[in-house]
């Protein structure tokens, strides 16, 4: 459950850091430089932070629940893997043996009570 809400959220945090990094302006320019044609001077300084500020919290969010993923992902599996274990060793060590009957009672012995049913009738051809 945790493992697939984190997927979903470094999913949609990858695409928005698509957009941001498209909006960033780079050494030849962005499409926030498009956006800021009329206030040149304070806005577009702020603009760009508030953008980096952005983009440098979506990668320090990407890189922190990637880990989580992994580590999340890895203690799963391992319990996965000792359930499996821990089935399969109880199930190749039960006692086979019969049990001792109450006063007298007789048992049944384990074959009759594990035999399989008799094989169901075959079915009738098709009529042509």
């Amino acid at each position: 459950m945790v493992i697939t809400v984190l997927t979903i959220l470094v999913v949609i945090s990858s695409l928005l850091m698509v957009g941001i990094v498209l909006i960033q302006k780079s050494k030849g320019g962005g499409l926030a430089e498009n956006f800021s044609k009329g206030n040149e001077f304070a806005s577009v300084k702020q603009t760009t932070d508030i953008v980096e500020k952005i983009t440098w919290g979506l990668v320090a969010f990407m890189f922190v629940a990637c880990i989580a993923i992994g580590s999340l992902g890895k203690n799963a599996h391992v319990a996965t893997q000792k359930k499996s274990e821990v089935t399969t060793s109880t199930s190749t060590t039960l006692p086979t043996t019969q049990q001792p009957s109450v006063e007298g009672a007789t048992a049944a012995p384990a074959e009759a009570a594990t035999a399989p049913a008799a094989p169901a009738e075959a079915p009738a051809a098709p009529a042509q």
